[in-house]
């Protein structure tokens, strides 16, 4: 929601119902999975 519909993080804590901490942190993992999957990519 944050790259892709250009929500702020405040907005989506509001929408979800989850403390702004928690959707920071959600993004955070999902960044270091992709990051871990275009790596993986890589070195097949």
């Amino acid at each position: 929601l944050h790259l892709l519909a250009g929500y702020k993080f405040r907005e989506i804590s509001t929408m979800l119902d989850i403390p702004q901490s928690t959707v920071r942190w959600m993004y955070g993992e999902a960044l270091k999975t992709l990051k871990d999957a275009l790596e993986k990519e890589e070195q097949i």
